[in-house]
């Protein structure tokens, strides 16, 4: 029997390699024609939208998340520029974009995202990147991050550059929390899989992308931060305090932080005047005892605190219907005057931009509308190269009237005094008389609990 049976065996383990080496030939050659797909679309794509250029800069004063950038004196003086034609100012903002922001784009010939069955995010994932940028520039600022591509000595514990960057690859994997793929996963897990795809996948807005890096954020511990999206455009403290801070932190109650009242300004000493155009003495203090500030203007980053855990505000909001409001262009860019602005996702009708400062009644933005090849590596020691395709040289500028007015502003506060001075400066815009795109309260009305269900409601209802 066994004599017999072996040639069955022998033809049938033969037949089986055969039918094996000419399926993993169709795999190779589907997988050869769609990168030759992919390269060709990204290419055409790159083409017709022409490759980014640096726009011309002129010589008012550039904001950039909290820095500002302005000509000195000589440099006035001489006005000279360099061979790019851009002022010496811009120059260093050029610079300083380029080393500290993490630019996230198109990519192609990545793993596959099984929901739509694609390999490249072209037409579609804008938005995807745009919150990518956002929260990026937030982790980067909560563990200390810049300069990406230098080698530095990293800290013991700490989050270094790569494992950043790593939290962002385009993979399907539990290492990289934040990529694409995962967005596309979380996105159908809260809102459920689109009816109609565009180019291959869904184009999703602001508000959606909010709460796709809230749900992703609040469950990545190795992210040491938390997230918040307001659902009405108002900052609760009781939601704060839940997210953020300890039993004994949450105890302290804002006695006197919904009544702030602008300090007397004394005629001895300096005065200054803050981002919001408001005029305050120059050197004030916070309250210790009440962990409120009374009149504090000094935005500098401070450690982060055992009892408070960083967090990010990413509000959602709506400028108006078919355009932008203009009145509430002051308060934009009064938000990204400061320190603790981490940048916008908006853009213009259909194409989404990230907002990272202005120039007079332009803002500066980068755009992920550029198709690059995925980035793929495993190995321990990564290449610096491998940050080249993430830095931007090109950012460019577009002019307020033209921005979408749906749009979600991040705001990071890393200490209990930064959220505290976010509030106190955010209440001196109001006295300005501007309208501002978001209110503040102490706490959250009733309809955020959840309805009671089952025959106690019911009777309830009934009897009331």
């Amino acid at each position: 029997i066994r004599h017999c049976g072996k040639p069955a065996l022998m033809e049938e383990k033969k037949h089986s390699s055969s039918d094996t080496d000419s399926w993993e030939e169709d795999e190779f050659v589907e997988n050869e024609l769609t990168q030759l797909k992919n390269r060709f679309v990204g290419s055409f794509y790159n083409f017709y939208r022409n490759v980014p250029q640096v726009p011309q800069f002129s010589g008012d004063p550039i904001w950039f998340l909290g820095k500002c950038y302005v000509m000195t004196i000589q440099e006035r003086r001489s006005v000279t520029m360099d061979a790019t034609g851009q002022f010496p100012h811009s120059r260093r903002f050029l610079d300083d974009v380029y080393k500290d922001l993490l630019w996230l784009t198109y990519r192609r010939d990545f793993a596959e995202i099984v929901e739509w069955e694609c390999t490249n995010d072209i037409g579609w994932g804008c938005m995807h990147r745009t919150g990518q940028m956002l929260l990026a520039r937030a982790l980067a600022m909560v563990h200390g991050l810049s300069n990406f591509g230098e080698k530095k000595r990293k800290r013991s514990g700490a989050v270094g550059q790569y494992a950043l960057l790593n939290w962002f690859l385009d993979q399907p994997s539990s290492n990289s929390p934040y990529s694409i793929h995962n967005i596309v996963k979380e996105c159908h897990a809260i809102y459920g899989k689109p009816r109609k795809l565009t180019y291959g996948g869904e184009w999703i807005g602001p508000t959606k992308m909010a709460k796709i890096i809230e749900s992703l954020v609040n469950r990545h511990s190795k992210s040491n931060l938390a997230v918040y999206v307001p659902h009405d455009g108002t900052l609760y403290l009781d939601k704060v305090m839940s997210l953020c801070c300890s039993s004994a932190c949450a105890n302290i109650a804002p006695a006197n932080e919904s009544k702030v009242e602008p300090t007397p300004l004394s005629t001895d000493g300096p005065i200054t005047i803050n981002v919001c155009g408001v005029p305050s003495e120059k050197k004030t203090e916070a309250n210790p005892e009440l962990g409120t500030p009374q009149r504090r203007r000094k935005t500098r980053a401070a450690p982060i605190e055992q009892d408070w855990k960083p967090l990010l505000i990413i509000v959602p909001a709506r400028l108006g219907l078919a355009q932008s409001n203009p009145i509430y262009f002051p308060h934009i860019k009064s938000l990204l005057s400061l320190s603790y602005c981490v940048g916008i996702m908006g853009g213009r009708p259909n194409e989404s931009l990230y907002f990272m400062g202005y120039q007079g009644d332009k803002l500066t933005y980068l755009d992920p509308h550029f198709v690059q090849p995925a980035v793929k590596t495993t190995a321990k020691k990564v290449d610096p190269s491998i940050f080249d395709t993430y830095k931007c040289s090109t950012p460019n500028y577009i002019d307020l009237n033209n921005v979408d007015p749906c749009l979600g502003v991040g705001i990071l506060c890393k200490t209990k005094n930064e959220y505290w001075d976010f509030i106190a400066t955010h209440k001196d815009f109001e006295l300005t008389g501007h309208p501002t795109i978001f209110s503040t309260g102490e706490i959250s009305p009733d309809y955020y609990m959840k309805p009671r269900r089952g025959p106690a409601h019911s009777r309830s209802l009934s009897e009331g």
